[in-house]
């Protein structure tokens, strides 16, 4: 099944973020989770996200809070739940920056027809951003493959995430750390290196002089060209 968009769902009660997310996935839909604000943005940073759908209520950081941050350096569409049906609840979350609330409980169909619905106006109002190109490489977000000149470049899947997450901080600079965490490579940051050389002989005429996917010392790498 084709992915109809990849969705970040951030909420403190495990059983409905697991129910949410098992949900979404049999609708066609690529979750990630997080269980509060802290870790979202931790995730967010990561990858991109088509929108997100975030519970007001948590510990370490609530979600207004998140959104807050959130708003800071990213657009992307936020559904707000929460069993916080005033309406000076509404009107604060609206004016912090939320694109629909939706009040606890609801029904699983009615959450999905709100995320295709957000969806839909986000997608007409924005161009499609979901190839990103360097040089003679196109880099397709969305399934992960990358062509030269028509021909396709045969990527392991170490080197699809880490192309991934510089695609979506192009021209920004991605630490070795969020790489390796990205990796589920925990402190072996030197495993990230080695990813980066495997791409750059892929990508690079000259490996040793990078165009596209630079280094910058003591800070990590970023994707440019």
């Amino acid at each position: 099944m084709e992915k109809l968009a990849t969705v970040l769902v951030v909420d403190d009660d495990v059983k409905l973020l697991n129910l949410i997310k098992t949900y979404l996935e049999n609708n066609g839909f690529e979750v990630y989770t997080a269980e509060n604000g802290i870790d979202a943005l931790r995730v967010q940073d990561f990858y991109v996200f088509d929108i997100i759908v975030c519970d007001w209520m948590m510990p370490v950081m609530d979600g207004m809070e998140f959104v807050t941050k959130l708003r800071e350096k990213n657009s992307v569409p936020v559904l707000m739940l929460t069993a916080l049906s005033e309406l000076d609840n509404k009107v604060m979350a609206y004016e912090g920056g939320i694109d629909d609330y939706m009040a606890k409980p609801f029904e699983p169909k009615e959450l999905l027809l709100r995320i295709k619905s957000i969806l839909k106006r986000s997608n007409s109002s924005k161009p499609n951003k979901k190839e990103v190109m360097f040089g003679n490489y196109i880099f397709n977000v969305s399934d992960l493959t990358l062509f030269k000149n028509k021909e396709q470049i045969i990527l392991t899947d170490a080197e699809k995430t880490v192309l991934k997450i510089l695609s979506s901080k192009y021209g920004e600079i991605v630490s070795r750390e969020a790489l390796a965490d990205a990796l589920n490579y925990g402190n072996e940051l030197r495993g990230v290196d080695v990813v980066i050389v495997r791409l750059r002989k892929k990508i690079e005429d000259n490996p040793k002089k990078s165009l596209f996917l630079q280094t910058v010392r003591n800070k990590g790498y970023l994707l440019k060209g």
